[in-house]
């Protein structure tokens, strides 16, 4: 008889115990916030971005400032057909877009574990581009379904003003969660 209720008040203190550790897990989990890794995919994907608009199209001259480049870009370029230029110019919205989509779910900071003042502010301010992004790119997509619909081969200067919002943006946020900590 003695056995027989040890090893069940054993078993049962062992099964109680296993269920105190899972919820602390999951209670835990909640706390956790973000981590490093979190931050650095959120970056991932704005760099993406930046890499498929600015680093990889073989279009900058060298010290040519970014914002001329952008309005340069978005424009057809000397001798290009409306096809090159409106593909060209797809693929780069896709990568902004892509960037948009990847980072839409930052619109709160997270519980942090370095809540220092700076951290903190840092944070709002990611937040705030990642609230803003998604808003311009709507407007990007808009803009250029207008000047996919054209017949002319221009680029409306409506257009490149929203596309150097989404990099500008991009760039911005990126900059931010380069410094943020978790």
């Amino acid at each position: 008889m003695i056995n027989a209720r040890n090893r069940f008040l054993w078993t049962l203190s062992i099964f109680s115990m296993c269920f105190s550790l899972q919820s602390l897990s999951v209670s835990l989990a909640r706390c956790e916030g973000i981590t490093q890794r979190g931050i650095n995919n959120y970056a991932a994907a704005l760099q993406r971005a930046r890499y498929a608009v600015i680093e990889n199209t073989g279009l900058r001259n060298p010290g040519e400032a970014l914002v001329p480049y952008l309005m340069r870009i978005s424009s057809p370029l000397p001798g290009e057909s409306r096809s090159k230029f409106l593909a060209r110019v797809s693929k780069y919205i896709s990568a902004i877009i892509n960037a948009s989509k990847e980072t839409e779910d930052l619109k709160s900071a997270p519980d942090l574990i370095d809540t220092d003042q700076v951290n903190r502010k840092a944070w709002n301010h990611a937040v705030r581009y990642s609230l803003l992004f998604p808003r311009e790119v709507v407007k990007l997509k808009s803009d250029w379904n207008h000047v996919k619909k054209k017949n002319s081969i221009e680029s409306s200067r409506r257009f490149q003003n929203e596309f150097i919002n989404c990099i500008q943006t991009d760039l911005a946020e990126f900059d931010i969660l380069r410094d943020v900590l978790p």
